[in-house]
């Protein structure tokens, strides 16, 4: 018999379960800013990601979900890279905490994440602790 291990889950898990992730450049437009939870495209011939819209979000270009512990802010005049952004490329995701820049996803938006690996889900978090 496996050991028993305490797992205290909160409200507020964007990743749900054993994700995969890569580290990138994210460019923040001018005067913006980007947030956790926030679904990024990536520019193919740059490599560098950026916030999706949703007009970009299905222009067949690699997406992920950004992980930030704090948000990135652009205060400058001029869209500015900011290089070692962790970005999930795989995996499940809580769809409460998933955006297009704030907005929540359609089903569709979800779709086009789902068809890259990322599946966006209504995950319910329990905010107890769950096995004590």
């Amino acid at each position: 018999m496996a050991n028993m291990e305490i797992i205290n889950h909160t409200p507020d898990n964007l990743f749900v379960g054993n994700n995969k992730f890569e580290t990138g450049t994210i460019t923040v437009a001018a005067s913006g800013t980007v947030k956790d939870g926030y679904v990024v495209v990536m520019d193919t011939s740059s490599g560098k990601w950026a916030a999706a819209t949703s007009s970009t979000i299905d222009d067949g270009k690699p997406l992920g979900v950004l992980s930030l512990r704090e948000d990135i802010t652009n205060s400058g005049g001029s869209a500015a890279d900011y290089a070692g952004q962790r970005i999930c490329i795989a995996g499940d995701v809580n769809a409460n905490l998933t955006s297009l820049g704030g907005t929540a996803l359609t089903a569709v938006e979800g779709e086009y994440l789902r068809m890259q690996g990322i599946y966006n889900i209504d995950a319910k978090q329990i905010g107890v602790q769950d096995n004590q």
